[in-house]
């Protein structure tokens, strides 16, 4: 469910992927802010439900990445789930499974089942 920022938003999808997601001022002031490491808890909530808009990766803004209409639409279909990809491994971040676990001063951390299992050959 979009948080608290959706409420007022007129955010709509587009159909076709590479069509300029909506935006308001809110948005770009809290683009500008992050940039700048400077965005306040309003803000990052509100950029966090505009990306999951732009990537239609979550369960309010799901989208199909299939685009319908033969061999000519595979490109619409391939730059959809793009950026579904992109979303959704932003929100896997959220997983609690993927919370760190403490290490201690002289260990390394580990960055993801890529390295462990590099490790572990």
């Amino acid at each position: 469910m979009p948080g608290a920022y959706f409420q007022d938003r007129t955010w709509r999808p587009k159909c076709d992927p590479w069509m300029p997601p909506d935006y308001d001022d809110g948005v770009v002031y809290a683009v500008r802010a992050l940039g700048e490491g400077k965005a306040n808890d309003g803000q990052q909530k509100l950029l966090w439900d505009w990306l999951m808009y732009v990537t239609a990766a979550s369960e309010a803004w799901a989208d199909l990445s299939f685009r319908p209409g033969g061999p000519e639409s595979e490109r619409a279909t391939a730059f959809a789930e793009g950026k579904r990809f992109v979303g959704l491994q932003m929100r896997k971040m959220l997983h609690p499974a993927l919370t760190p676990k403490s290490v201690t001063s002289n260990q390394k951390p580990e960055t993801g089942k890529r390295q462990r299992a590099a490790r572990s050959r």
